[in-house]
């Protein structure tokens, strides 16, 4: 073998051997780049997933909110107050289409002794026992913004109806004066207040959220307004069967209304969905102005009409919200 035949076998070697070592190269680095575009796909799919799953990234959601609680709730009547404590529960639920919501909302309330103001004498006061309820019910439709993917926060700009009533069985009164019992009244009275029967609502209300490592603070805060339309305002004697039956009197529209706020504060898990807070609700009030009682005369000089307001005021309740993504 001579010089030039050992040479071109050398050469040819190591060309063998590199062209070998760069195609094992190029199908390393293919395999690596093939991997790691597959987990890439991984983590976007996985990504997408959670998006899908998590809270208000969906153009449809559920939520549904319970709550149990008491306060004190009551009617004033003129100069005259009567207020007790009493015990109830709350549904709704809140169906959100892309930016429209659409809730529904019952709220029961039951009623059982009240005090009440004795104007005359002096140094006066009444206790009366008995039963009753106050209940509403709400249908509202609205604007659903500030939606956060992820969170359960939202605010609900409304517009709806409410009808409500207030009625009560007293079973027995008695006015004491300076601590003394002065009189008692066994007889059956059944009072019933038809204030806010297709009463115009319109409100706000905002349910933020703070997000921590595991869970987030949640707290709420609403407003509405009342445009109430009074329908019947009764007070019935069952022993005389004595009934008066305030209807198609005229209402004075301009001091005739109400209103509601409350506030709220608690803490939420995202991943269930999950809210829980206690919320208050400071004022749900509805008052009705006019001449109930035939007394008002614009020609008298200190002549007024007569004023109902139907309320529910310093009532706490524990609220749980479950939110459903579609």
């Amino acid at each position: 073998m001579n010089k030039i035949t050992f040479f071109l076998i050398t050469f040819w070697l190591f060309f063998a051997v590199g062209s070998l070592t760069a195609q094992a190269s190029e199908n390393t680095e293919t395999e690596e780049n093939k991997e790691a575009v597959e987990n890439e796909q991984i983590k976007t799919d996985k990504l997408e997933i959670e998006n899908k799953n998590s809270l208000n990234s969906t153009p449809f959601s559920l939520l549904l909110s319970t709550a149990f609680g008491g306060g004190t709730t009551g009617v004033d009547l003129n100069d005259t107050s009567q207020s007790g404590l009493g015990y109830g529960a709350k549904l709704s639920s809140l169906f959100r289409l892309y930016f429209v919501g659409i809730e529904t909302e019952f709220s029961y309330l039951s009623l059982g002794n009240i005090d009440y103001d004795v104007p005359i004498p002096s140094g006066a006061a009444g206790h009366s026992e008995g039963h009753g309820h106050y209940w509403k019910t709400n249908l509202l439709l609205g604007y659903m913004g500030y939606i956060r993917p992820g969170q359960m926060g939202h605010a609900f700009f409304y517009l709806g109806m409410g009808w409500a009533d207030w009625e009560r069985t007293q079973t027995k009164s008695t006015i004491k004066v300076d601590g003394s019992i002065a009189s008692t009244n066994e007889d059956e009275i059944v009072t019933r207040y038809n204030l806010d029967n297709g009463a115009i609502l319109l409100g706000f209300r905002l349910l933020g959220t703070r997000p921590y490592e595991n869970w987030s603070l949640i707290w709420s805060l609403g407003f509405q307004f009342k445009g109430v339309v009074p329908k019947s305002i009764s007070v019935e004697n069952l022993t005389t069967g004595e009934k008066n039956e305030y209807t198609g009197v005229e209402f004075d529209g301009k001091e005739t209304g109400g209103a509601n706020f409350e506030i709220g504060l608690g803490a939420a898990f995202k991943e269930y969905g999950l809210g829980v807070y206690l919320n208050c609700v400071i004022m749900d009030s509805a008052i009705a102005v006019a001449d109930f009682y035939g007394n008002y005369d614009p020609a008298i000089e200190g002549s007024e009409k007569d004023e109902i307001n139907v309320y529910v005021g310093a009532y706490y309740e524990l609220a749980v919200r479950k939110q459903f993504d579609f």
